[in-house]
């Protein structure tokens, strides 16, 4: 038999509110991430050894250039199965050109399993990149960053790849 007290709380910020008739109704800019993620992972075993993750990542934006961002990522390979990592964040984003943006954000959040030496999980990554906007809600985006653990010996360089898909834009930006 498993028995288990649980209890719960959560902080609730109401993004749209379709009965706030104060406010003029506006679309805003969502985007949603897919992407495949890698880095050196140091194990707790000593070894240093790579590790790719898939990543899932949703921006909400807050401002035309300014996003609340929420992101997951799961180990695939390099003999780190059961890694997980959760974050959440903030990032700006920046078109320059016609069809190019670039952006930055700053993460933190908890991860571990797969052996990878997160020891107690606190995690913070910040990581800039590129990107290619094939449609107005269709893009391709190259990332870096660095990965590390607040109390672990995790210190890794990260790089990725992977497709936006935008939606909830009326034209240009968050509006």
């Amino acid at each position: 038999d498993f028995r288990a007290s649980f209890g719960s709380a959560s902080l609730t910020f109401i993004l749209d509110d379709p009965y706030n008739v104060r406010v003029p109704a506006r679309t805003t800019r969502t985007e949603w991430a897919l992407g495949v993620e890698g880095s050196d992972a140091l194990r707790r075993d000593g070894s240093t050894r790579p590790m790719k993750t898939i990543a899932l990542k949703v921006n909400r934006f807050m401002t035309e250039h300014t996003y609340l961002t929420g992101q997951t990522r799961s180990a695939f390979s390099g003999d780190a199965g059961g890694h997980v990592v959760g974050l959440i964040g903030a990032g700006a984003r920046v078109p320059f050109g016609s069809r190019w943006h670039a952006g930055a954000e700053m993460l933190v959040g908890t991860g571990g399993g797969g052996n990878v030496d997160t020891r107690g999980g606190a995690l913070i990554q910040p990581t800039a990149y590129v990107g290619f906007d094939i449609t107005p809600a269709v893009a391709l985006r190259v990332t870096a960053g660095r990965l590390k653990s607040m109390r672990g010996e995790l210190d890794s360089s990260t790089v990725g790849i992977g497709a936006v898909f935008s939606f909830g834009v009326a034209s240009r930006g968050f509006r």
